[in-house]
């Protein structure tokens, strides 16, 4: 059995002649590139390459995505309904419709927009240039951290605070992919950012790459500026695309949602039929015993009044002599939902990592558990936002230093990278503890230092340590017993102990 994808079988089974299609046709003979003895060999196979001193820097593989004048297929996507762009609509209506998916994705989205951003130099500062690298994350970090502003027709500015750049990032997760354009403005002889401007992934049209079959060149959109609909062709140089689980050049990516779907559908189809049960339960099924001598017409008639019957405070029914009219209940076991319902709310969770929310709504779970899954739940967001930096850092912070620096001849320019620091939230009480047990005097692991201090008080969110001296008593204890030694009057603070 041969199965087919455009350009050729995949795949060879019951001992088929490998070099016949199905429908007739051969497969086409290898094509190697290059001249001598890298060249095409003789009969069917090419020979090996003989080693050479010099890379072969020609294109050789084949990327493997359809990409057919810009429109891209997932070849692997067996449910046509979730392939390009109108899965959007799909995972449109998930998020928004239930609960378990919203939650799921503000789990993964809020550690990353609440935590810290920085722009650290691209040089150490024992490395050469140091100073230059410095002053270049300074100014990176003045115009996109603080300095995002755009003007408007009226005169006026509009600031953009970049909380919202990485929120419009992570609709990679809801979506598979997300972009923003670079706007720029001259201000003197500076180039800045003025707005990383957002570009709705369901605008997505056609992807135009380059000759190797997975270099973007240029996005196409289809969708409305203002009021107007227009077809619009970004250059990949102008703006920085976001994409979650690429394989290959399918620029769509896959949504963490694709997983969540199958759970998604069930779950809203138990609701649906949970709700009927309901409503036909608690009315009960509408019964009429019909008199002797009934006319097609009374039939019709009483069909209807049945089927018309709902629950209503001033509901009522009117029948003729010799008819009765009851309300039947479902007899026998009821299945409850609940029990499904659950399931797939958990597996929805589970889909990404975060199934240690579902923790205390049954019977079992742990606290260790929860800790474990927290663990490998957090260390896929830091996975997630230190992709996220590095796109930024790559096309956004990259043109903005190219446009300001000309970089002396056999250098490069020391370009800045974005950090997203403190993802994970630590429990003040077992940091503390944590500090507790290495910094004792047998251990002696953790000295009490000022850089160290302040970092303890900024995981617990206390203020840091002020750089005005204060005195360092030793503990209560201690005073009173060197007090009571040597005779001398208590200090007013062991005193009032």
């Amino acid at each position: 059995m041969v199965r087919l994808f455009p350009g050729g079988p995949i795949g060879n089974d019951i001992g088929l002649n490998p070099g016949a299609q199905p429908g007739g046709g051969a497969v086409p003979e290898p094509q190697v590139q290059g001249t001598g003895n890298r060249g095409q060999g003789t009969g069917s196979s090419p020979q090996p390459l003989a080693p050479s001193p010099q890379p072969d820097t020609s294109l050789r593989g084949a990327v493997g995505t359809a990409n057919f004048a810009g429109f891209i297929n997932d070849l692997g996507e067996y449910n046509p309904i979730l392939e390009g762009r109108s899965a959007f609509l799909i995972y449109e209506k998930m998020r928004r419709s239930d609960a378990d998916v919203k939650a799921a994705l503000l789990a993964c989205k809020l550690p990353i927009r609440a935590a810290d951003y920085q722009i650290v130099p691209g040089l150490k500062e024992n490395e050469q240039g140091f100073g230059l690298a410095k002053k270049i994350a300074e100014e990176v970090r003045e115009n996109l951290l603080g300095g995002l502003e755009s003007p408007t027709s009226t005169g006026c500015w509009v600031t953009q605070n970049f909380e919202t750049v990485k929120e419009n990032a992570l609709l990679c997760l809801d979506f598979g992919c997300a972009a923003h354009e670079d706007l720029w403005h001259i201000d003197g002889d500076k180039v800045r950012l003025r707005k990383l401007a957002a570009r709705l992934p369901y605008t997505f049209y056609r992807y135009h790459v380059d000759e190797d079959g997975e270099s973007l060149l240029f996005l196409e959109q289809y969708g409305y500026r203002g009021n107007n609909f227009v077809n619009v062709l970004v250059p990949a140089e102008k703006i920085a695309y976001f994409v979650n689980d690429m394989e290959g050049a399918y620029f769509y990516g896959r949504s963490v949602l694709r997983a969540a779907y199958q759970h998604w559908y069930m779950k809203s189809q138990i609701y649906r039929i949970d709700a009927i049960s309901i409503e036909r339960n608690g009315l009960g099924v509408p019964t009429i015993k019909q008199g002797p001598n009934v006319s097609a017409e009374d039939r019709k008639a009483a069909q209807s009044w049945v089927q018309m019957l709902a629950a209503h405070e001033s509901t009522g029914l009117s029948l003729p002599n010799g008819w009765d009219f009851a309300l039947t209940g479902i007899s026998g076991r009821v299945r409850d939902p609940q029990a499904s319902i659950q399931h797939h709310s958990e597996m929805i969770m589970r889909s990404v990592l975060a199934n240690f929310l579902t923790l205390g709504t049954t019977q079992t779970g742990s606290r260790a558990l929860g800790g474990s899954m927290r663990d490998f739940f957090y260390l896929s967001l830091e996975a997630l936002s230190r992709k996220i930096d590095e796109t930024i850092s790559n096309t956004s912070i990259r043109r903005l230093v190219n446009y300001n620096y000309t970089p002396q001849p056999g250098k490069r320019l020391p370009y800045p990278r974005l950090i997203t620091s403190n993802i994970v939230v630590i429990n003040p009480l077992e940091l503390l503890e944590v500090a507790k047990d290495v910094g004792k005097f047998d251990v002696d692991l953790l000295q009490p230092d000022n850089d160290t201090e302040n970092w303890i008080r900024k995981k617990c969110g206390l203020p840091l340590k002020s750089k005005t001296p204060r005195p360092r008593y030793a503990p209560v204890q201690e005073r009173i017993e060197e007090m009571v030694q040597t005779d001398t009057p208590l200090e007013p603070e062991a005193a009032a102990l």
